[in-house]
């Protein structure tokens, strides 16, 4: 089946699958098994069969037993990283692409040691196939002693060799896939149009911070800001423009934003920023230069003109306390006050009466 797939034929390789499975099964072995259904799955994602895939590739992996490292066991977690890719779960992708760098670590682990074993097995045997050539020969007693020592430093020579090829195998396998869960940790952390951390990853570091400030009685503010009429701007430009606007937003706040502010975009055209130690005056202060800033991106060097304006609202923790939720639904209070007050201003309940 893994050669039909090779090939492309995932038609044959799915007939293949329907004429033995029931043969296979009565066979019994978990492993043969499971090594079945994840050629399946593949095959069925090649069709773009999601859900029969996912399917497959989940009665595969519970069919694996817990103490083999196996090529099956290899192929049912990179069917399930496709499958992850292909669903844009990256919680899972992340997972299973963690099992299957320990699965081919662990295979490779134990070629190593077999042919480890082997070189060291035969070696011996040399030596002792050459020891009896030396008791039965005492006429040839100081040429088969020369023979044995270099025999011996040969040995050493290719075991060094060996050990040194597979610890650089290794090295190699290890970074590839720390590279590869980097790539996918990013990918589940960060938007990836604007680059800034989306909406898990924006509350999972926002309520860290926010236990610090709690811990050393630091105030915390929030501002929340939608961009105005930005359907607009997707419906009379298209999308390109839409994405975009997106992008120039994100570069025209990040001008002004400190390095220990958190900046997230938690909707379409929804972003907030997080600002420790920071009071809602000041706060207003850092929402306004942003209004103004997006206010001023220059569209001349895209297709079409347009202006680019949005609606802030800012809360603290003197307001809402050390609640993100609660922050985050004074603000949006906020930001909804803007938008009734004419959009393309900034609203603080805490400041005399926001600022235009």
């Amino acid at each position: 089946m893994f050669y039909l797939l090779e090939q492309q034929q995932a038609a044959a390789a799915l007939a293949f699958y329907q004429q033995y499975y029931s043969q296979v099964e009565q066979i019994n072995y978990p492993i043969l098994t499971a090594g079945f259904n994840a050629a399946a799955a593949e095959a069925l994602l090649q069709q773009g069969e999601l859900a029969a895939a996912s399917e497959l590739a989940q009665r595969a992996e519970q069919s694996l037993p817990g103490d083999r490292n196996d090529p099956a066991v290899l192929s049912t977690y990179r069917v399930l990283t496709l499958l992850a890719q292909a669903e844009r779960n990256f919680d899972n992708l992340l997972r299973y692409s963690e099992k299957r760098r320990d699965t081919e670590l662990a295979i490779a682990r134990e070629k190593a040691s077999q042919q480890l074993a082997y070189q060291l097995a035969s070696g011996e045997a040399r030596l002792k196939e050459q020891r009896i050539q030396l008791l039965d020969k005492d006429n040839e007693l100081l040429t088969l002693e020369r023979n044995l020592y270099q025999q011996q430093a040969e040995n050493r020579y290719l075991l060094l060799l060996l050990i040194g090829s597979l610890s650089l195998i290794l090295g190699l396998l290890t970074y590839r896939g720390l590279t590869r869960s980097k790539r996918y940790r990013k990918m589940a952390e960060f938007d990836q149009l604007t680059g800034i951390s989306n909406r898990y990853h924006f509350t999972e570091q926002a309520q860290r911070e926010i236990a610090h400030c709690i811990r050393a009685k630091r105030p915390v503010a929030l501002i929340l800001f939608d961009l105005d009429h930005f359907k607009n701007i997707n419906d009379r430009f298209g999308h390109a423009a839409g994405d975009w606007t997106l992008r120039q937003v994100v570069l025209s706040c990040r001008n002004f934003i400190r390095h220990s502010d958190i900046f997230g975009r938690i909707g379409g055209e929804e972003f907030v920023i997080l600002l420790t130690d920071c009071t809602a005056e000041q706060a207003s202060m850092l929402a306004e230069i942003c209004r103004t800033a997006l206010a001023d991106i220059d569209t001349s060097g895209y297709q079409q003109q347009f202006k680019v304006t949005a609606s802030f609202g800012v809360a603290d923790s003197n307001q809402a306390g050390y609640d993100l939720s609660a922050l985050l639904a004074a603000a949006d209070a906020a930001m909804y006050q803007a938008k009734q007050q004419g959009r393309n201003q900034v609203y603080c309940p805490a400041t005399a009466d926001g600022a235009a």
